[in-house]
């Protein structure tokens, strides 16, 4: 698994759209994660990792996206590995997705990325 998202909290999308910007990022547009995380995407072309600003957990830590190309042997070996798991994999319009936290309640997901109605994937 590799990180493929960071989530941030942050208070203003237009100034945190800016900042970023000032950092060699552009912004992609809205990206929604699950039924109440939604935000902008924003990536560069250097960059292995991007971030999605939102203000839905404005004052929260930030939360990690793991990409996969098999969301359920991950989850079945996090399970056997005795991490806490959240919530079984459940398929949203971005793919297959599970959550999961650590020991300090830091958030995770692993995403197995899907382009539902595409024969390529």
């Amino acid at each position: 698994m590799e990180i493929k998202y960071i989530i941030l909290g942050v208070d203003n999308l237009e100034s945190a759209i800016e900042f970023f910007k000032k950092l060699g990022f552009s912004d992609k547009g809205t990206i929604s994660i699950k039924e109440d995380l939604n935000g902008i995407l924003i990536e560069n072309d250097v960059a292995m990792t991007s971030f999605i600003l939102t203000e839905d957990i404005r004052g929260k830590r930030p939360m990690f996206i793991l990409a996969t190309d098999d969301c359920l042997r991950e989850y079945q070996q996090l399970l056997s590995n005795g991490v806490n798991i959240k919530d079984s994999p459940y398929y949203l319009p971005i793919g297959l997705l599970a959550e999961f936290d650590d020991y300090s309640g830091n958030e995770f997901f692993i995403l197995e990325m899907r382009a539902y109605g595409n024969d390529e994937n």
